[in-house]
Protein backbone atom coordinates (compact mmCIF):
# COMPACT_ATOMS: atom_id res chain seq x y z
CA UNK A 1 0.00 0.00 0.00
CA UNK A 2 2.68 1.97 0.82
CA UNK A 3 4.79 1.70 -2.53
CA UNK A 4 1.55 2.76 -4.28
CA UNK A 5 1.07 5.40 -2.49
CA UNK A 6 4.34 6.64 -3.64
CA UNK A 7 3.64 6.36 -6.64
CA UNK A 8 0.94 8.19 -6.99
CA UNK A 9 3.03 11.32 -5.56
CA UNK A 10 5.50 10.72 -8.14
CA UNK A 11 2.38 11.33 -10.95
CA UNK A 12 1.24 14.15 -9.45
CA UNK A 13 4.03 15.69 -8.75
CA UNK A 14 5.26 15.17 -12.42
CA UNK A 15 1.84 16.18 -13.72
CA UNK A 16 1.57 19.62 -11.75
CA UNK A 17 5.02 20.29 -12.87
CA UNK A 18 4.38 20.07 -15.95
CA UNK A 19 1.28 22.11 -16.30
CA UNK A 20 1.69 24.67 -13.78
CA UNK A 21 5.04 24.66 -11.28
CA UNK A 22 3.77 27.98 -9.25
CA UNK A 23 0.67 25.98 -8.64
CA UNK A 24 2.80 22.81 -7.54
CA UNK A 25 4.98 24.70 -5.22
CA UNK A 26 1.85 25.94 -3.53
CA UNK A 27 0.19 22.88 -3.25
CA UNK A 28 2.97 20.94 -2.21
CA UNK A 29 3.72 23.38 0.46
CA UNK A 30 0.09 23.35 1.70
CA UNK A 31 0.58 19.55 1.90
CA UNK A 32 3.77 20.04 4.07
CA UNK A 33 1.92 21.89 6.89
CA UNK A 34 -1.00 19.58 6.43
CA UNK A 35 1.55 16.59 7.50
CA UNK A 36 3.53 18.95 10.02
CA UNK A 37 0.44 18.99 12.17
CA UNK A 38 -0.79 15.86 11.64
CA UNK A 39 2.79 14.61 12.29
CA UNK A 40 2.91 17.08 15.87
CA UNK A 41 -0.47 16.06 16.76
CA UNK A 42 0.41 11.88 16.72
CA UNK A 43 3.65 12.70 18.93
CA UNK A 44 1.84 14.18 21.21
CA UNK A 45 -0.57 11.55 21.37
CA UNK A 46 2.26 8.90 21.84
CA UNK A 47 4.15 10.93 24.72
CA UNK A 48 0.47 11.05 26.60
CA UNK A 49 1.23 7.60 26.95
CA UNK A 50 4.11 7.10 29.43
CA UNK A 51 5.11 9.87 31.91
CA UNK A 52 9.09 9.76 31.57
CA UNK A 53 11.00 12.70 30.41
CA UNK A 54 12.36 11.98 27.14
CA UNK A 55 13.82 14.33 24.10
CA UNK A 56 11.46 15.65 21.26
CA UNK A 57 11.26 12.50 19.36
CA UNK A 58 12.50 15.03 16.13
CA UNK A 59 15.77 15.83 18.27
CA UNK A 60 19.05 14.69 15.72
CA UNK A 61 22.45 12.82 17.17
CA UNK A 62 25.26 12.71 14.89
CA UNK A 63 27.09 8.94 15.54
CA UNK A 64 29.16 6.34 14.24
CA UNK A 65 27.13 4.07 11.46
CA UNK A 66 28.78 1.32 12.51
CA UNK A 67 27.51 1.44 16.19
CA UNK A 68 23.96 0.55 14.12
CA UNK A 69 25.35 -3.15 14.14
CA UNK A 70 21.62 -4.61 14.68
CA UNK A 71 18.36 -4.64 13.26
CA UNK A 72 14.87 -4.28 15.35
CA UNK A 73 12.83 -7.15 16.17
CA UNK A 74 9.67 -6.42 16.29
CA UNK A 75 6.89 -8.84 15.09
CA UNK A 76 7.65 -12.35 14.78
CA UNK A 77 4.73 -13.01 11.66
CA UNK A 78 6.48 -10.48 9.65
CA UNK A 79 9.34 -10.91 7.46
CA UNK A 80 12.93 -10.15 9.42
CA UNK A 81 13.36 -6.63 6.76
CA UNK A 82 9.51 -5.84 7.80
CA UNK A 83 10.43 -6.41 12.06
CA UNK A 84 9.87 -2.38 12.78
CA UNK A 85 8.29 -0.26 14.41
CA UNK A 86 5.18 1.64 12.65
CA UNK A 87 7.07 5.24 12.38
CA UNK A 88 4.10 7.09 13.04
CA UNK A 89 2.02 5.48 15.30
CA UNK A 90 5.37 4.29 17.42
CA UNK A 91 7.29 7.90 17.02
CA UNK A 92 8.53 8.80 21.00
CA UNK A 93 7.01 5.95 22.59
CA UNK A 94 8.56 3.07 25.39
CA UNK A 95 8.22 -0.15 25.11
CA UNK A 96 8.84 -3.08 26.63
CA UNK A 97 9.69 -6.68 25.34
CA UNK A 98 12.77 -8.89 23.50
CA UNK A 99 12.31 -6.45 20.33
CA UNK A 100 16.03 -5.44 20.75
CA UNK A 101 17.43 -8.88 21.26
CA UNK A 102 18.79 -10.52 17.95
CA UNK A 103 21.15 -11.87 15.69
CA UNK A 104 20.15 -10.50 12.43
CA UNK A 105 21.77 -8.00 11.50
CA UNK A 106 22.04 -4.70 9.25
CA UNK A 107 24.57 -6.15 6.98
CA UNK A 108 23.00 -9.63 6.51
CA UNK A 109 20.05 -7.25 4.53
CA UNK A 110 19.91 -7.66 0.49
CA UNK A 111 20.27 -3.91 0.54
CA UNK A 112 23.33 -3.50 2.31
CA UNK A 113 25.05 -6.72 0.79
CA UNK A 114 23.60 -4.90 -2.91
CA UNK A 115 25.26 -1.68 -2.26
CA UNK A 116 28.39 -3.67 -1.00
CA UNK A 117 27.85 -5.32 -4.46
CA UNK A 118 27.98 -2.33 -6.28
CA UNK A 119 30.37 0.52 -4.34
CA UNK A 120 32.99 -2.23 -3.27
CA UNK A 121 32.79 -4.93 -6.26
CA UNK A 122 31.73 -1.76 -8.90
CA UNK A 123 29.32 -4.63 -10.05
CA UNK A 124 26.46 -2.78 -12.16
CA UNK A 125 22.93 -2.92 -10.35
CA UNK A 126 21.55 -5.25 -13.15
CA UNK A 127 24.23 -7.80 -12.24
CA UNK A 128 23.77 -8.01 -8.46
CA UNK A 129 21.16 -10.15 -6.50
CA UNK A 130 19.44 -6.99 -4.75
CA UNK A 131 18.39 -5.70 -8.09
CA UNK A 132 17.28 -9.14 -8.91
CA UNK A 133 15.34 -9.31 -5.99
CA UNK A 134 13.80 -5.60 -6.72
CA UNK A 135 12.45 -6.68 -10.30
CA UNK A 136 11.07 -9.97 -8.31
CA UNK A 137 9.22 -7.58 -6.05
CA UNK A 138 7.73 -5.41 -8.89
CA UNK A 139 6.45 -8.27 -10.78
CA UNK A 140 4.76 -9.87 -7.35
CA UNK A 141 4.04 -6.27 -5.68
CA UNK A 142 3.22 -3.94 -8.35
CA UNK A 143 5.16 -1.34 -6.70
CA UNK A 144 8.83 -0.79 -5.96
CA UNK A 145 10.12 2.69 -3.93
CA UNK A 146 6.96 4.31 -5.99
CA UNK A 147 8.50 2.53 -8.97
CA UNK A 148 5.68 0.75 -11.51
CA UNK A 149 7.59 -0.63 -13.95
CA UNK A 150 11.05 -1.72 -14.66
CA UNK A 151 11.79 1.99 -16.93
CA UNK A 152 11.16 3.68 -12.97
CA UNK A 153 13.29 1.23 -11.41
CA UNK A 154 15.87 1.39 -13.20
CA UNK A 155 15.27 5.27 -13.06
CA UNK A 156 16.09 4.97 -9.07
CA UNK A 157 19.06 2.34 -9.60
CA UNK A 158 20.26 5.66 -11.65
CA UNK A 159 19.13 7.74 -8.76
CA UNK A 160 21.49 5.45 -5.64
CA UNK A 161 24.32 5.66 -8.26
CA UNK A 162 24.16 9.86 -7.77
CA UNK A 163 23.57 9.48 -4.06
CA UNK A 164 26.56 7.25 -3.72
CA UNK A 165 28.79 9.86 -5.56
CA UNK A 166 27.32 12.98 -3.85
CA UNK A 167 28.03 11.57 -0.41
CA UNK A 168 31.37 10.05 -1.13
CA UNK A 169 32.73 13.65 -2.94
CA UNK A 170 30.41 16.02 -1.12
CA UNK A 171 30.30 14.33 2.34
CA UNK A 172 26.79 12.97 4.23
CA UNK A 173 24.19 15.66 5.15
CA UNK A 174 21.42 15.85 6.87
CA UNK A 175 18.10 15.70 5.72
CA UNK A 176 17.68 19.33 6.40
CA UNK A 177 20.29 20.88 4.61
CA UNK A 178 19.36 19.05 1.51
CA UNK A 179 15.52 19.11 1.59
CA UNK A 180 13.94 19.35 -1.73
CA UNK A 181 10.39 21.94 -1.19
CA UNK A 182 9.26 20.34 -4.24
CA UNK A 183 8.60 17.07 -2.57
CA UNK A 184 6.37 15.53 -1.22
CA UNK A 185 7.60 13.23 1.24
CA UNK A 186 9.02 14.46 4.78
CA UNK A 187 12.54 14.53 4.88
CA UNK A 188 13.62 12.18 7.36
CA UNK A 189 16.85 11.22 8.89
CA UNK A 190 17.98 7.41 9.57
CA UNK A 191 15.79 6.11 12.32
CA UNK A 192 17.16 3.89 14.93
CA UNK A 193 15.95 2.70 17.90
CA UNK A 194 17.80 1.67 21.40
CA UNK A 195 17.36 -1.27 23.26
CA UNK A 196 17.99 -2.03 26.54
CA UNK A 197 21.60 -1.40 27.26
CA UNK A 198 21.93 1.40 25.01
CA UNK A 199 22.56 0.29 21.54
CA UNK A 200 20.97 1.41 18.67
CA UNK A 201 18.87 -0.81 16.54
CA UNK A 202 18.18 -0.09 12.85
CA UNK A 203 14.68 1.51 11.96
CA UNK A 204 14.91 2.90 8.91
CA UNK A 205 17.34 4.60 6.02
CA UNK A 206 18.56 1.82 4.71
CA UNK A 207 19.94 3.24 1.42
CA UNK A 208 21.96 6.44 3.15
CA UNK A 209 23.18 3.76 6.37
CA UNK A 210 24.51 1.55 3.43
CA UNK A 211 26.26 3.58 1.55
CA UNK A 212 27.53 5.27 5.25
CA UNK A 213 28.70 2.32 6.40
CA UNK A 214 30.40 1.63 3.20
CA UNK A 215 31.93 4.66 2.28
CA UNK A 216 33.31 4.56 6.00
CA UNK A 217 31.75 7.95 6.78
CA UNK A 218 32.82 8.77 10.33
CA UNK A 219 29.17 10.54 11.48
CA UNK A 220 25.71 10.70 9.86
CA UNK A 221 22.24 12.29 11.98
CA UNK A 222 19.69 9.80 13.39
CA UNK A 223 16.74 10.14 14.89
CA UNK A 224 15.15 8.04 17.57
CA UNK A 225 11.72 6.63 17.59
CA UNK A 226 11.35 3.60 20.35
CA UNK A 227 13.38 3.12 23.81
CA UNK A 228 13.35 0.34 25.24
CA UNK A 229 11.54 0.78 28.60
CA UNK A 230 14.65 -0.72 30.83
CA UNK A 231 16.88 1.59 29.23
CA UNK A 232 14.58 4.52 29.85
CA UNK A 233 14.25 3.79 33.46
CA UNK A 234 17.87 4.30 33.51
CA UNK A 235 17.80 7.83 32.41
CA UNK A 236 15.18 8.55 35.11
CA UNK A 237 17.63 7.38 37.76
CA UNK A 238 20.81 9.34 36.18
CA UNK A 239 17.81 12.66 36.05
CA UNK A 240 17.49 11.98 39.39
CA UNK A 241 21.22 11.66 40.48
CA UNK A 242 21.92 14.97 38.42
CA UNK A 243 18.86 16.60 40.17
CA UNK A 244 19.95 15.57 43.63
CA UNK A 245 23.87 17.05 42.82
CA UNK A 246 22.54 20.06 40.73
CA UNK A 247 23.76 18.49 37.74
CA UNK A 248 25.91 15.49 37.00
CA UNK A 249 30.18 15.97 37.97
CA UNK A 250 30.94 14.49 34.49
CA UNK A 251 28.78 14.78 31.16
CA UNK A 252 28.23 10.95 29.85
CA UNK A 253 28.87 10.18 26.69
CA UNK A 254 26.39 8.07 25.02
CA UNK A 255 24.44 10.52 22.53
CA UNK A 256 20.84 9.88 24.60
CA UNK A 257 22.54 10.86 27.58
CA UNK A 258 23.27 14.26 26.63
CA UNK A 259 20.53 16.35 27.37
CA UNK A 260 21.08 15.67 31.06
CA UNK A 261 22.51 18.66 32.90
CA UNK A 262 26.16 18.12 33.50
CA UNK A 263 29.59 19.94 34.71
CA UNK A 264 31.94 20.88 32.05
CA UNK A 265 35.00 21.31 33.81
CA UNK A 266 36.39 18.06 33.08
CA UNK A 267 36.70 18.48 29.62
CA UNK A 268 38.86 21.28 29.83
CA UNK A 269 40.99 19.13 32.10
CA UNK A 270 41.41 16.45 29.96
CA UNK A 271 42.30 18.61 27.01
CA UNK A 272 45.35 19.60 29.13
CA UNK A 273 46.25 16.77 30.41
CA UNK A 274 46.71 15.12 27.04
CA UNK A 275 48.02 18.28 25.63
CA UNK A 276 50.97 17.67 28.33
CA UNK A 277 51.73 14.00 27.79
CA UNK A 278 54.27 12.36 25.93
CA UNK A 279 52.95 9.36 25.40
CA UNK A 280 50.26 7.57 23.43
CA UNK A 281 49.61 4.65 24.93
CA UNK A 282 49.64 2.58 28.41
CA UNK A 283 47.69 1.98 31.75
CA UNK A 284 45.69 4.65 33.20
CA UNK A 285 44.12 4.60 37.02
CA UNK A 286 41.57 6.66 37.58
CA UNK A 287 41.14 7.14 41.45
CA UNK A 288 37.42 8.31 42.06
CA UNK A 289 36.56 7.55 38.67
CA UNK A 290 33.03 9.37 39.07
CA UNK A 291 30.62 8.15 35.64
CA UNK A 292 33.92 7.18 34.35
CA UNK A 293 34.97 10.31 31.89
CA UNK A 294 38.36 10.40 31.88
CA UNK A 295 38.38 6.09 31.17
CA UNK A 296 36.21 6.98 28.28
CA UNK A 297 38.07 9.54 26.52
CA UNK A 298 41.77 7.79 27.54
CA UNK A 299 40.78 4.58 25.73
CA UNK A 300 39.39 6.78 23.01
CA UNK A 301 43.18 8.05 22.59
CA UNK A 302 44.99 4.69 23.09
CA UNK A 303 45.45 3.97 26.73
CA UNK A 304 43.92 1.11 28.77
CA UNK A 305 42.40 2.31 31.72
CA UNK A 306 41.14 1.29 35.34
CA UNK A 307 38.49 3.38 37.58
CA UNK A 308 37.71 2.86 41.37
CA UNK A 309 34.54 4.44 42.30
CA UNK A 310 33.45 4.08 46.13
CA UNK A 311 29.78 5.45 45.28
CA UNK A 312 27.85 2.63 44.11
CA UNK A 313 25.11 4.59 42.36
CA UNK A 314 27.58 6.26 40.61
CA UNK A 315 29.61 2.89 39.36
CA UNK A 316 26.53 0.95 38.25
CA UNK A 317 25.85 4.37 36.23
CA UNK A 318 29.55 4.25 34.93
CA UNK A 319 29.17 0.98 34.36
CA UNK A 320 26.17 0.93 32.27
CA UNK A 321 27.51 3.65 29.91
CA UNK A 322 30.60 1.96 29.62
CA UNK A 323 28.21 -1.15 28.32
CA UNK A 324 26.36 1.17 25.85
CA UNK A 325 29.40 3.09 24.45
CA UNK A 326 31.42 -0.58 24.08
CA UNK A 327 34.23 0.18 25.75
CA UNK A 328 37.05 -2.21 27.21
CA UNK A 329 38.33 -0.31 30.34
CA UNK A 330 37.66 -1.73 33.61
CA UNK A 331 35.40 -0.22 36.72
CA UNK A 332 36.30 -1.21 40.17
CA UNK A 333 33.38 -0.70 43.07
CA UNK A 334 34.80 -0.11 46.76
CA UNK A 335 37.04 1.90 48.63
CA UNK A 336 40.45 2.67 47.22
CA UNK A 337 42.01 2.54 50.75
CA UNK A 338 40.72 -0.73 51.37
CA UNK A 339 42.83 -3.90 50.92
CA UNK A 340 40.70 -5.45 48.22
CA UNK A 341 40.48 -2.33 46.13
CA UNK A 342 44.20 -2.33 46.54
CA UNK A 343 44.97 -6.03 45.79
CA UNK A 344 42.99 -5.27 42.45
CA UNK A 345 46.02 -2.29 41.41
CA UNK A 346 49.10 -3.11 43.16
CA UNK A 347 50.31 -5.50 40.42
CA UNK A 348 50.26 -3.20 37.47
CA UNK A 349 52.42 -0.82 36.33
CA UNK A 350 50.75 2.47 35.82
CA UNK A 351 51.79 5.29 33.05
CA UNK A 352 49.31 7.44 34.53
CA UNK A 353 47.61 7.64 37.75
CA UNK A 354 44.78 10.47 37.64
CA UNK A 355 43.75 12.20 41.29
CA UNK A 356 41.62 14.74 40.07
CA UNK A 357 39.37 15.63 42.44
CA UNK A 358 39.03 15.21 46.66
CA UNK A 359 42.41 13.35 47.48
CA UNK A 360 42.21 15.38 50.77
CA UNK A 361 39.13 13.01 51.65
CA UNK A 362 41.88 10.15 52.47
CA UNK A 363 42.91 12.61 54.83
CA UNK A 364 40.16 13.15 57.22
CA UNK A 365 41.05 10.82 60.17
CA UNK A 366 43.69 8.84 61.35
CA UNK A 367 43.23 5.30 60.12
CA UNK A 368 42.99 6.79 56.08
CA UNK A 369 45.56 9.14 56.37
CA UNK A 370 47.76 5.88 57.49
CA UNK A 371 45.83 3.95 54.77
CA UNK A 372 46.99 6.19 51.80
CA UNK A 373 50.16 6.29 52.91
CA UNK A 374 50.14 2.31 52.29
CA UNK A 375 48.71 2.72 48.81
CA UNK A 376 51.00 5.56 47.81
CA UNK A 377 53.81 3.68 48.71
CA UNK A 378 52.59 0.43 46.70
CA UNK A 379 51.38 2.59 43.58
CA UNK A 380 53.72 1.86 40.47
CA UNK A 381 53.64 4.71 38.22
CA UNK A 382 55.40 7.09 36.11
CA UNK A 383 53.22 10.34 36.57
CA UNK A 384 50.38 11.27 38.69
CA UNK A 385 47.76 14.19 37.95
CA UNK A 386 46.91 16.16 40.68
CA UNK A 387 43.69 18.25 41.31
CA UNK A 388 43.27 21.10 43.69
CA UNK A 389 41.03 19.89 46.56
CA UNK A 390 40.60 21.22 49.91
CA UNK A 391 39.64 19.61 53.47
CA UNK A 392 38.41 22.60 55.86
CA UNK A 393 38.47 19.90 58.55
CA UNK A 394 40.53 16.56 59.32
CA UNK A 395 43.18 15.10 60.45
CA UNK A 396 45.63 16.25 58.41
CA UNK A 397 44.83 19.88 56.56
CA UNK A 398 47.51 20.20 54.32
CA UNK A 399 47.71 23.22 51.82
CA UNK A 400 48.10 22.72 48.22
CA UNK A 401 52.06 22.73 48.57
CA UNK A 402 51.65 20.94 51.49
CA UNK A 403 49.96 18.30 50.06
CA UNK A 404 52.12 18.21 47.08
CA UNK A 405 55.23 17.23 48.72
CA UNK A 406 53.12 14.62 50.88
CA UNK A 407 52.67 13.20 47.87
CA UNK A 408 55.95 12.88 46.81
CA UNK A 409 57.65 11.33 49.86
CA UNK A 410 55.62 8.97 50.19
CA UNK A 411 55.81 7.74 46.60
CA UNK A 412 58.65 7.18 44.24
CA UNK A 413 58.04 10.85 42.15
CA UNK A 414 60.38 13.60 42.79
CA UNK A 415 58.96 16.70 40.35
CA UNK A 416 56.28 18.91 40.37
CA UNK A 417 54.55 20.74 38.01
CA UNK A 418 51.48 23.22 37.20
CA UNK A 419 49.82 22.79 33.78
CA UNK A 420 46.74 23.70 34.42
CA UNK A 421 44.55 26.63 36.41
CA UNK A 422 40.79 27.55 35.53
CA UNK A 423 38.83 30.36 35.84
CA UNK A 424 38.63 29.70 39.59
CA UNK A 425 41.53 29.55 40.09
CA UNK A 426 41.74 25.40 40.69
CA UNK A 427 45.44 24.05 39.29
CA UNK A 428 46.15 20.59 38.15
CA UNK A 429 50.30 19.22 38.66
CA UNK A 430 51.71 17.13 36.87
CA UNK A 431 53.98 15.06 39.51
CA UNK A 432 56.66 12.54 38.17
Amino acid sequence: MKNKIEGVKKDMKKFLMRYSPFLAKKLISIYHRYENLKHDLQVKINTFSHDYELPSPDEIYWIDPDRITYHTDYGSDKNMKDRVFDKVKDKGKVYDGDWDKTDFKFTDLDVYQGFEDRIKKNKPWDETEFFEISISRLENEGVVWGCRNEKELREHFEYLDKLINNIREEGYFSQEEISDELSFNKKEEVTVNIGRDGDFLFQDGRHRLSIAKILGIEKIPVQILVRHERWVKFRENVIELAENEGGLEQPLLHPDLNDIPAKKECEERFDAIRKDLEIEEGMVLDLGTNLGYFCHKFEDIGFDCIGLEEDIKKHEIAEKVKIAEGKNFELIYGDILEEDAINKIKNNHFEVVLALDRFNHFLENEESYKKIKNLLKQLNMEVMYLGETKLEEGYKNHSEQELVDFILSETRLNHKEEIYKDKDGKRIFRLY
